[in-house]
């Protein structure tokens, strides 16, 4: 009998199926439409199908209205199949849904797919990024594709196992403790419940339906809409500042009443308006309207510019003091719009109306020539010529250095520059006793009026070249005994590079050597040149006689007129051995003798 029944069954599904029929059949509807105000920064859906123009994230939310009425199966297997699973054949699957767009509405979304819908129970919102550029009201078409269950194709049971419990019970003894101790024993008793399921593998039919459905949009112009007529500008250079005023009409179909306009620039710019762009009388319209003043408003907020009531076909000039802050020259995006009150009292905003702004690059400035006349350890005078490419006025130069450069005027003015004339800056440095005889780098920026503020250039590397300290080698040995005081004279020979002036040598005085009088004029000395500077020196009885180097120093007035001590030169000298004078000696003889006579002769 039990192998009757099986037979039974498998003739029975190895019978084909056909497609069974059920009303409310799965299928695809919108259920509403709401959008995201990208612009505006709105990022809860407004459940509405009036949008404005610009981008907009549209949020179409559908669903499946299928609904589980009359069924009618093909077969007893089918229906004994589909009686606990009901809800396999109200499910959509495989949903694909594309919005189509067209001229007034570019869909920037492509297809979107989900698995499966089920019946009523789920609501799925798709996200389309779209764009408005028209003005008309338009309709979309929502193209959906989806599968609904078309009928039972094939089902084999699987042979069933009944329910039940097995139960494992494990002993393990451990090992026996050391004497006195007892032995321990460890059981462990582990049961595992199994339930079986009768299973079966089964193979459905599908079927593809598509439809279209519409969605309609309402397109609001604005009341208000501006066109930018003329723009104005001052020469507007990278980095600096300038006045922008813009020719303004109101080209919608309503009045714009108390409306200031806004620019909005790069994100690399700040804006700040006139001065007198927004007078006291707007404030306390702006303050009760709960819009924002100028004067409470933070750096990088957007400038007003107050205009009033701007009728349909009426024109206004506005004006911005713009703070052109990029690094390159060339042509920038700027966006104007009006914000004002409808007839109702209502706070409004035009949509934005872009145009450009002119931007010049940083003046390029060219070095032609740097002269440098400075010593080691000396102050000297530099002068870089230049050209620049752009007319600047009221410029002026700047230099930095590090060490062992500083700069003692680190600022010229220079007044106006002619785009490919030459000028000169003018900068006094001082290179310090560490430094080497050597260039060193030094920036070099050029400040310039631009509008109402002043802009520097980029910085220009220059080299400052530092020549070796002026020196000078003391010839000649002169002589000098112990005890004895005489003047000696010494050759003092220029061996630097350049002419030195008024110079005054002066001898560093150390024991055993003594004088009055340390300081030798020289003179003017060219490059090469020897003077001869002359000193009374006077040597202790008890020198050593020996050769001595005493330390000669040369004060002279440099090339700028400064004064400058050279480092200090060797001067040798040499002491000789104290000498004994014998004629003192003969002297003290004859007078003795002298008075000796004359004594014997006084006594005789």
């Amino acid at each position: 009998m039990r192998t009757a029944v099986i037979l039974l069954t498998l003739l029975l599904v190895s019978i084909p199926a056909c497609a069974l029929k059920y009303e409310r059949e799965p299928t695809v509807e919108v259920l509403s439409v709401s959008y995201v105000d990208i612009q505006k920064g709105i990022t809860s859906p407004i459940n509405s199908n009036y949008l404005g123009k610009g981008e907009k994230l549209l949020v179409v939310t559908i669903y499946n209205p299928a609904a589980v009425e009359e069924v009618r199966y093909d077969s007893v297997l089918e229906a004994s199949f589909f009686h606990s699973r009901q809800d396999l054949l109200f499910t959509a699957y495989n949903i694909e849904a594309e919005l189509i767009g067209n001229d007034d509405v570019k869909v920037k979304t492509g297809k979107i797919s989900i698995p499966a819908l089920p019946a009523l129970t789920q609501q799925i919102p798709l996200y389309f990024l779209i764009e408005v550029l028209g003005n008309n009201d338009t309709e979309l078409k929502l193209k959906v594709k989806y599968e609904k269950i078309d009928g039972l194709r094939s089902l084999i049971p699987y042979a069933t196992v009944p329910s039940g419990e097995w139960t494992q019970t494990v002993t393990l003894v451990g090992t026996p403790s050391p004497p006195p101790d007892t032995p321990t024993w460890v059981q462990i008793q582990n049961t595992t419940t199994i339930k079986y399921y009768s299973t079966s593998n089964y193979e459905l039919d599908y079927r593809t339906e598509t439809k279209e459905i519409p969605i309609k949009l309402f397109i609001e112009a604005k009341e208000v809409l501006l066109e930018v007529k003329d723009v104005k500008a001052d020469p507007l250079i990278a980095g600096g500042k300038g006045s922008i005023e813009l020719t303004i009409k109101n080209v919608g179909k309503k009045t714009a009443r108390n409306a200031y306009a806004t620019i909005e620039l790069p994100k690399s710019q700040q804006s700040s308006p006139q001065s007198a762009a927004l007078p006291t009388s707007m404030l306390p319209f702006m303050m009760a309207s709960g819009i924002s003043t100028p004067a409470a408003t933070s750096s990088s907020s957007q400038p007003a510019y107050f205009i009033g009531d701007l009728r349909p076909g009426e024109t206004a000039r506005v004006s911005f003091y713009v703070p052109v802050e990029v690094s390159k020259g060339g042509t920038y995006p700027a966006k104007l719009k009006l914000v004002y009150l409808d007839d109702y009292g209502n706070l409004k905003e035009s949509d934005p109306v872009s145009f450009g702004i002119s931007v010049l690059s940083k003046p390029e400035i060219s070095v032609k020539t740097v002269e440098s006349r400075m010593y080691v350890n000396s102050k000297g005078d530099l002068i870089v010529k230049m050209t620049s490419n752009l007319d600047l006025s009221g410029a002026s130069a700047r230099i930095s250095v590090s060490s062992p450069l500083s700069a003692l005027s680190s600022e010229c003015y220079i007044g106006d520059i002619k785009a490919g004339e030459e000028f000169s800056a003018f900068f006094k440095l001082r290179a310090s006793s560490e430094a080497k005889a050597g260039k060193y780098p030094a920036d070099l920026y050029i400040k310039f009026k631009a509008g109402d503020d002043f802009v520097e250039t980029d910085a220009v590397r220059i080299g400052v070249e530092v020549l070796p300290e002026i020196e000078f080698e003391v010839m000649g040995t002169p002589e000098i005994r112990a005890g004895e005081e005489k003047v000696v004279t010494f050759a003092v020979r220029n061996t630097g590079s350049a002419e030195v002036k008024d110079a005054t040598a002066r001898l560093v005085i150390v024991s055993p050597f003594t004088s009055s009088d340390n300081t030798a004029y020289i003179g003017n000395l060219m490059p090469g040149e020897i003077a001869n500077a002359s000193f009374k020196l006077s040597v202790d009885r008890d020198a050593t006689p020996k050769l001595y180097a005493l330390n000669l120093e040369v004060k002279y007035r440099a090339e700028n007129g400064d004064w400058v001590i050279s480092a200090p030169a060797k001067a040798v000298i040499s002491v000789k051995p104290y000498e004994v004078s014998y004629t003192l000696y003969l002297v003290i003889a004859i007078l003795i003798i002298a008075g000796a006579v004359y004594y014997l002769r006084r006594r005789g």
